[in-house]
């Protein structure tokens, strides 16, 4: 199997730039700086108050752009991070991996539990059980009425990796199921390593 045929290997490498980010925060940009400009206009209504406006509405987006700059080189270093863990996998095991997917539940149309990985397609993630570090869900509420449940996973080099549980209801009613599953996956791998 070569990898352009893994389905696999397509989710986890597909989106490899920040593109939407970078635009996103770019229109956000010229929003702040047309917000601060017509603040200071308004308050002053002198012919100075444009260029000061101006020149305030330009140092603060100077400090977005500063901002905006990190957070997408952090965004293209997890991308960048995630193709390299993708890239580190044989074809082989990408074959195996997708007959194991071909035979497993799609549990809460989120999570596939395969024999050495948890995969979760809309997070992009293919992680295996004993570097899950932490699972945490929070269920999300709108004027008290319960309407979508979230994770924050964390692995064992202390990324975050944030998903949605798109049949969240069903995962609320058997999420102790799920968590003796992957507790037990967990067990299993450990106890692995420790024979090895």
């Amino acid at each position: 199997m070569e990898l352009k045929d893994s389905s696999i290997y397509k989710c986890l490498t597909g989106g490899k730039k920040p593109v939407g980010k970078i635009i996103g925060y770019a229109l956000l940009g010229i929003l702040i700086f047309f917000i601060v400009w017509s603040i200071v206009l308004a308050l002053f209504l002198t012919e100075a108050s444009m260029i000061i406006g101006a020149v305030i509405g330009l140092a603060a987006v100077v400090f977005y752009i500063w901002l905006a700059r990190k957070w997408v080189k952090k965004a293209s270093k997890a991308i960048q991070k995630r193709l390299d863990k993708a890239n580190a996998i044989s074809p082989e095991e990408y074959q195996r991996l997708e007959y194991e997917l071909s035979q497993t539940d799609f549990m809460f149309k989120t999570f596939y539990f395969l024999s050495d990985y948890l995969y979760i397609p809309k997070a992009r993630l293919l992680i295996k059980y004993l570097d899950i570090q932490k699972l945490q869900p929070t269920i999300h509420s709108t004027n008290g009425i319960q309407d979508s449940v979230w994770i924050d996973l964390t692995d064992e080099e202390d990324n975050k990796y944030r998903f949605y549980v798109k049949k969240w209801k069903d995962y609320l009613d058997y999420k102790y199921m799920f968590d003796d599953m992957l507790n037990a996956k967990r067990q299993e791998k450990w106890e692995q390593e420790q024979r090895q």
